[in-house]
Formats: structure tokens, sequence, C-alpha cells
């Protein structure tokens, strides 16, 4: 016979471990639970799902938890456009229609035709090269009407130094009005400002498609980049010394021709090219580069080109001026074809010795040369600009064009802009590109000296376009600065 109290020792242990049993599986059952939503929670916040959360456990979340299932149906319901990574490209068209890049993350919900919302719109500048900087701004909540339309804002925001043609940080503000399309698209208009210069982005445009898919170069508006094809003049204006007219690339311009002292029909002179800055003309161009005073001693023929100018006002159409910042490399771009132009009608007026053909200019006109210098190497023998650079990937070709690359130092600078990081990275390309460069440094800022306007000319006319040899292999000439080196 047990022992009574015995026997209730163990009735009280079974019950006991009952009820421990019972605690154990309502803990797993809990934690189970917990986990489950966190990663609904993850999903729900726009992050990718990993592929662990996937098949059995992603079923039992949605089973335990009423929040859970619901948010995955709204994810599901999303027909808006794809949650996701976009390459938008935009192009400011005050400025030749100059590109920027932005990568954008967004989320949304809604459906495409029935309105909604993006709930996030994140955008961080990327580099020509394909650098991508860290958030610029996140709008939240941006509203997407019936007919698929928003309007974002950006204020105050910082381009980095990296992500700009010019190599310095740029303030801008965008506002983007736009459409999402089928096939998880968008594009549309933008406006805002650009501080520095004083420019309203009015007429601008942009254009957004997923991340991986965008074409090289990027398109950047509705329509896509399909840009003008311009032809040649076909019959050249009558051409004389002052100011002369020529409709070219389907726009009225004008250009100053100078012609040396002495010279005579039969001589085939050199010609030169010079463009103005920012805001610039050009007989103000041909006065402060010294080039009229050099006219009295050298046998050269001067032809200064003013920039596209709006017939009612006379101010010019583009705040840079010229069109050196566009994607643009041939009969597509309006300068290009105008220097074409001038070049083919000057030579019908006057003996042109067409080996002797130079660019020049100062700031933007630095810009410009140097843009004109590269993309026209087959008729450019030379170049020489004063506080340039170069704002667009540099091209390849055969001729390699001698550059005289001058500049102010780290004080060399205009509306916010380092031309002495546009002059070091020119260089860089040049004597990677194997071309001749000289350098000259001559730490005034952004000025054009008057004693390189001698140099400039000697540099220049020291080559032909069939040039072999660098006149300045052993060393350069005394009419060079002592702040000029043959750069290596």
């Amino acid at each position: 016979m047990f022992d009574r109290s015995v026997l209730l020792r163990l009735c009280t242990l079974v019950a006991l471990a009952q009820i421990l049993a019972c605690g154990s599986s309502s803990s797993t059952t809990s934690a189970a639970k917990d986990a489950g939503s966190g990663d609904t929670a993850q999903t729900a916040d726009g992050a990718k799902t990993p592929d662990s959360a996937t098949g059995t456990d992603a079923t039992a979340t949605d089973v335990a938890t009423g929040d859970s299932a619901a948010t995955d149906s709204t994810a599901t319901a999303n027909t808006l456009i794809k949650n996701g990574e976009y390459y938008m490209g935009v192009q400011a068209a005050p400025f030749g229609n100059l590109k920027l890049f932005f990568k954008v993350t967004l989320t949304a919900s809604g459906a495409l035709d029935a309105g909604g919302s993006l709930k996030t719109f994140e955008i961080r500048a990327v580099s020509s090269d394909g650098w991508v900087g860290d958030p610029l701004a996140t709008a939240k909540d941006i509203a997407v009407a019936k007919d698929n339309t928003f309007k974002i804002t950006f204020d105050n925001l910082v381009l980095p130094a990296k992500t700009t043609p010019t190599g310095s940080d740029v303030p801008v503000s965008l506002i983007l009005t736009g459409a999402i399309h089928k096939d998880n698209w968008f594009c549309g208009d933008v406006d805002g400002m650009v501080p520095d210069f004083g420019q309203a982005l009015t007429g601008s445009k942009f254009r957004g498609v997923a991340w991986g898919t965008e074409k090289t170069p990027a398109e950047s508006s509705c329509e896509g980049d399909n840009n003008p094809v311009y032809k040649h003049i076909v019959t050249c204006p009558a051409v004389a010394a002052g100011k002369n007219a020529m409709k070219s690339a389907e726009r009225d311009r004008t250009f100053e021709l100078r012609l040396p002292e002495g010279a005579t029909p039969t001589d085939a002179l050199p010609l030169v090219v010079l463009y103005h800055g920012v805001g610039g003309d050009a007989p103000g161009m041909i006065d402060e580069s010294g080039y009229a005073k050099l006219l009295k001693t050298e046998k050269l023929i001067l032809v200064a080109p003013n920039s596209e100018r709006d017939a009612k006002t006379g101010k010019a159409v583009l705040k840079t001026d010229w069109y050196y910042g566009a994607s643009l490399f041939d009969m597509d771009n309006p300068d290009l074809v105008y220097f074409d132009d001038i070049v083919n009608c000057v030579s019908k007026a006057y003996k042109i010795d067409a080996k002797r053909i130079y660019v020049t200019g100062m700031s933007g006109g630095g810009l410009e040369s140097t843009f004109v210098g590269a993309n026209r190497a087959s008729v450019v023998a030379a170049a020489a600009p004063f506080s340039g650079g170069f704002l667009v990937k540099w091209p390849k070709y055969d001729h390699k064009v001698p550059f005289l690359v001058t500049w102010g130092g780290i004080e060399d600078t205009a509306y916010s802009q380092n031309f002495d990081t546009l002059a070091k990275q020119l260089i860089g390309y040049l004597v990677g590109s194997g071309n001749v460069t000289v350098q000259c440094n001559h730490g005034l800022k952004h000025v054009w000296p008057a004693e390189m306007t001698a140099a400039s000319w000697k540099f220049l006319s020291s080559f032909t376009l069939d040039s072999k040899d660098n006149p300045f292999a052993a060393g350069l000439t005394a009419e060079f600065p002592k702040y000029c080196s043959l750069a290596k």
C-alpha cells in the first residue's frame, strides 16, 4: 500500500510539469508572431524583403497577424509605379540643355489612372562616371492625381562638386511637375532656381527610368533626346571687316571681323576665332584680349562671334551664352555648326590658310574655345583657352590638338565656380590624351593678363594642322612669362 503523502507529491509534480509545458508552448508561439511581425513591418517601410522571408515563414506571419496580411495586400495592390530605384536625367534649358543626373529611390501606393501617392521620393546626385552621392532630400506623401500627375518641390539642395560639370558645389532648388507613365517611367517639366547664377530653370525637362535601363547618354525629357540635326549654310552672306550677320543652325547670329594692317588679298592668312565670356560680347572681348593691338604687327584674321541673342532684348538666350555644356557634339550643336559656317564663309571672302585655324577665349569663352577645339579637332590647329575647362566627357579623336591652358590660380572664380579646378582637370585630360600642353598659372584671379596676348599668339602660330613635332620640347621661348611651363 502506497503512502498517501508520497502519492500526493507525485500528483503535484505531474501537474507542475503540465503547467510548464503549456507555458513553453505559449512563449514559442508569441516569439514566432513577434518575428513575423518584424519582417512584415520592414517590407511595409519600403525596404527590400530578404529571400528568407518567403515560403512557410511568410505565410505563417500572414496568418498570425491581421495587420501584416493587410500590409501585404496593400503592397500587392500598388500598380501606380514599381517601388525601387530610378535613373533621372534633367536638362537645364537656360544652360544650353546642360544635363544633370540623379538616382531616385521611391515607394508608392495606388493605381495608374486611379490616383495614389508617392510615399517617399529620395534623390541623390550622380556624376557622369557613375558615382552616386549621399541623399540630397526625401519628399514624402506626394499626391498623384487620377491623370497620374504629381508635383514635388526640393528647396535648398546643394549638388556636390563631384557631380557638377564645373567641379564646384552648386546650390539649386528644383520643382518637378510631371506624370507617371505605364511601364514604370516618369517625366515632366522642371522649374526652380540656381542662385549663384540668379537663373530660373523655367523650360527645363526631366525623365526617370528604372535604374540600369537608362540609355547612353541618359534621356532627360518626355520626348526623349531626339535633338534636331542642322545643316551647314548653303549661300554665304557678304563678309567684310566690322559687324557681320548670318543665319546658322536656324538662328540669327552675328560676329565681328578684324583684318591686319597692310594685308593684301593674295596673302593666305591664319584665322583666329575669339569667344567672349558670360554676359560679354564680341567687341568687348576683342579689346580685353589685346588682339586688336596685335593686328597692328601680326598677320592674321580675327573673328569674334557673339553668342545667340534674343531678337527683342539683344541679350544672350542662354545663361551660359554658349552650348558647351550640352551633350551635343556635332551637327546637333548650334555653336559647332556656327563655327563651321564662320570658317566656310570667311574663307570664301578672304584667303585663309586652312592649316592654321585657331580658337581662344576667356571664361565662358575659354570653356567654349576648349569645347570647339576638342570637337573640331580635324579643323583646329591649336587652342588657347583662358580660365576655361571642359564640362562634358572628353572626346576621342585622331588629331591631338595642342592646348595653351591659362588661368588665375586658386582664386580664379566666377559665379562661384572654381576655374582652378577646371584648368587642372583640363590639363589632366590633355596630358593623358597625349596633347602638347603648355600651362600658365598667372595667379591674378579671373582675368586675361596683358602679357599673355603675345604668348598666346606665339603658341597658336607655332602649330599647323599637320604638325608632328612639339616646337617647345626644348623649352618655352622668350614670349612666355616665367609662370608658364610645359605640362607633363
